[in-house]
């Protein structure tokens, strides 16, 4: 059933107030969307710096990677034994995280005058900033040696470097697993 579009126009339209309608939904749409545009792109321009409210002594854990020699050993497994991991992100390329949506509501909520909804910004959707502590890493180097020992690796090698810029950091364990005793 197709339905004319002219036919449509001529009874709902009476002469110049079809035309008016028209300009008035067009402005309408342009008042709507640009202040959208503006907001989202705030929005935007504000989440690129998650560290910018953290002390100079502070550090946010950007992410972290678990590098080993040896295809055998469960990656995954390894990756569950890091005691600590960074915020989540929308989108991660790699070992890179971008756009920390969560973070983001968090320090939201933490701006400004204490509202009901920044309230629940921070407490549903918000996540605290994950900042880096070197016991958590060093318990991690711990924790990968002895997963390592009880799949027979009693010679792996298990250190960390951690990389700090603009008040985050990058941890990388690095894993030399040598060979597994085997009985």
């Amino acid at each position: 059933h197709s339905v004319n579009i002219a036919t449509i126009k001529h009874k709902t339209c009476v002469g110049s107030f079809c035309i008016l309608t028209a300009n008035f939904f067009n402005s309408l749409k342009t008042t709507i969307y640009i202040p959208i545009l503006v907001i989202l792109s705030l929005i935007l321009l504000l989440a690129c710096n998650p560290a910018r409210k953290l002390e100079s002594s502070q550090y946010l854990m950007a992410s972290y990677q678990v590098k080993i020699d040896n295809s055998k050993v469960d990656s995954e497994e390894l990756d569950n034994i890091v005691k600590q991991k960074p915020n989540k992100a929308i989108i991660r390329i790699g070992n890179r995280r971008f756009i920390r949506f969560h973070l983001w509501f968090y320090n939201f909520a933490n701006f400004g005058k204490t509202r009901k909804y920044k309230n629940w910004l921070k407490n549903v959707i918000g996540e605290e900033p994950v900042l880096l502590d070197t016991s958590l890493t060093r318990k991690s180097v711990t924790q990968l040696k002895l997963f390592l020992n009880k799949k027979g690796y009693f010679n792996a090698q298990v250190k960390d470097e951690t990389v700090y810029k603009k008040q985050q950091s990058w941890v990388t364990y690095t894993i030399k697993s040598g060979k597994p005793y085997q009985i």
